[in-house]
């Protein structure tokens, strides 16, 4: 990892390359979280890709101000730690510190707050309250949660006025998550920082009109590696290169061989694009000053060469009961099938319509069904799929005898979250459409899905030893032991482990939020509901395990 003076250096001189000489204040930008640290996850965005955004919207404004010079922690997707940020920040002698984050929790969370240290200076507490009312005031349908104080160590550890500003909750799709999808609305944020900024310092609130004319934009268009401007060695000739803005527009192609454009505009804020066959686009928000070259280069991501097709086969029946004389009259609709092929894929679909017919499309080989229907035994058959072919493979269930069932039973229920090395300390990551099954005492597997919004889900059991297994593609699969008693709740919630994160406890900064972004597959689908859910419960996580084999009850 850098040393802080070496992570100083080189921020120091790529804002020398970038940012003219000016006097006045100097603002010390922190886009939270970054590299390996994605920060929160939710409704399509990651935390430390939405405060870079906005930590370099404010940089170009405050580069447009002739009373502020900005300096930023990262301007790129690396990561820098936190001590390194507090040094940066100190040893570029900033008069004043503002970090950008995200806040997390479940997806009814909404609003806006901004933090400063418990004992900060009055200057914090005076930026702080500047910084909300701004906010605010410039997207007033977000609740006001307030000014507030915390701990955190970015805020401790620098030795100017500090503050921390959660913008809106990442988690909440409806509302909050509008805003900080949208560049015009991080355009807002940034202009209500630098408003904010400008006031804590004395100055007035707008920058006030700022010379006329011409600039230019220029950069270089490379492939991004994953590092961003840290390894720009693989240059893009011929990358289509588009400016637009409230002054004007303009565009160009990128040279061979170094992959160079430059485009004069009027000064102002631009939106600068780069496009190339065989890449995925990619924008960023620069600004122009007059007389001025602004460097503005962008990387591009490759895209994925398409996979050869697969040869697959085709794996279809219907369900019946089984009357044991071979008559398939009586079909079953409804009934939940589960194959497993050799590639080790589930593969997950219901009966439909009155022939009760399912079909799947798969890889050649031998593939294990599994079919139950509640009120029927559970039954298993392997069929062997041909590539190209049709493969039939009907199953037939036999009607269970007829029992009157016990008149005691508990309740045993919970929520489904994506566990972020930290246990039951962090359940704001619902994860809904995850499969969960119960094993009771009785020996029937119970099977549900979780719903929406909290992935709240629930069986009612016969008292005793429940094992529960929750299970979503893109995670690893949990277990734990829960007890139930007569006529009691039971709450026995599961944390799912993203399969790109190590199933070992990490402990993460109280300032920075969950670490790691999740990677979701596809959901199994079938058409469970629980039955009345209820409230969200803070639940921790049991030891691992295996549900054991045994009869499976699919709740309707």
């Amino acid at each position: 990892m850098k040393s802080a003076s070496a992570i100083a250096s080189a921020m120091t001189l790529l804002l020398l390359c970038s940012t003219p000489a000016v006097a006045g204040y100097k603002v010390c930008i922190d886009p939270g979280h970054g590299g390996k640290d994605s920060g929160a996850v939710g409704c399509g965005l990651e935390e430390a890709q939405v405060t870079l955004q906005v930590g370099l919207m404010l940089r170009d404004r405050l580069n447009a101000d002739k009373d502020l010079t900005p300096v930023i922690t990262r301007d790129s997707d690396v990561y820098i730690s936190l001590q390194g940020r507090c040094d940066y920040a100190n040893d570029q002698g900033a008069d004043r510190f503002a970090s950008v984050h995200c806040n997390a929790a479940t997806a009814a969370a909404s609003g806006i707050e901004t933090y400063c240290y418990y004992n900060g200076s009055a200057k914090s507490f005076d930026q702080r309250d500047r910084i909300q009312k701004a906010m605010t005031d410039m997207w007033p349908a977000l609740p006001d949660r307030g000014g507030k104080t915390a701990g955190f160590y970015v805020i401790k550890h620098t030795s100017m006025p500090a503050t921390l500003s959660e913008l809106a909750f990442i988690t909440n799709c409806q509302s909050d998550a509008t805003y900080l999808s949208s560049q015009a609305h991080l355009q807002e944020a940034a202009a209500a920082h630098h408003k904010a900024i400008r006031e804590s310092l004395g100055l007035p609130g707008e920058a006030g009109p700022q010379p006329t004319g011409t600039g230019v934009l220029r950069g270089v268009v490379f492939g991004d590696l994953g590092v961003g401007t840290e390894d720009m060695s693989i240059r893009l000739p011929g990358a289509l290169i588009e400016a637009e803005g409230d002054a004007g527009s303009g565009s160009a192609v990128a040279g061979d061989p170094l992959g160079e454009w430059k485009i004069a505009v009027e000064a102002g804020a631009y939106t600068v694009t780069a496009t190339l066959d065989g890449y995925y686009s990619n924008s960023r928000e620069c600004v122009v000053t007059v007389g001025q070259e602004t460097w503005c280069s962008l990387g591009l991501e490759k895209k994925p060469e398409a996979p050869p097709p697969e040869e697959t086969g085709i794996l279809k029946g219907v369900v019946y009961e089984d009357q044991g004389n071979g008559d398939m009259s009586i079909r079953l609709p409804d009934a939940f099938i589960a194959a497993t092929g050799p590639d080790g894929k589930l593969h997950l679909a219901k009966a439909q319509g009155s022939d009760a017919a399912w079909q799947f499309e798969m890889g050649p080989g031998n593939v294990l069904v599994v079919t139950v229907k509640a009120g029927y035994w559970t039954a298993t058959r392997t069929c062997a799929v041909e590539a190209g072919q049709e493969t039939w493979c009907s199953v037939g269930l036999a009607p269970k005898p007829v029992v009157t069932p016990p008149q005691v039973f508990g309740t045993i229920r919970g929520a489904i979250y994506e566990d972020k090395g930290v246990g039951e300390a962090d359940m704001t990551l619902r994860l809904p459409g995850a499969i969960v099954a119960a094993a009771g005492p009785d020996g029937e597997l119970h099977m549900t899905q979780a719903q929406d919004p909290d992935a709240l889900w629930h069986f009612d059991i016969e008292p005793g030893v429940v094992v529960v297994t929750a299970s979503m593609t893109g995670y690893w699969t949990s277990s734990r032991a829960c007890s139930i008693n007569e006529g009691a709740d039971t709450w026995c919630s599961l944390g799912l482990l993203p399969m790109d994160t190590e199933p070992t406890p990490v402990t993460t900064p109280d300032d920075e939020g969950p670490g790691s972004a999740d990677e979701a597959g596809p959901i199994p689908e079938q058409g469970a509901v629980p039955k009345d859910v209820g409230p969200v419960n803070s639940d921790g996580r049991g030891p691992d395990g295996d549900c054991p084999a045994g009869r499976i009850v699919f709740e309707e």
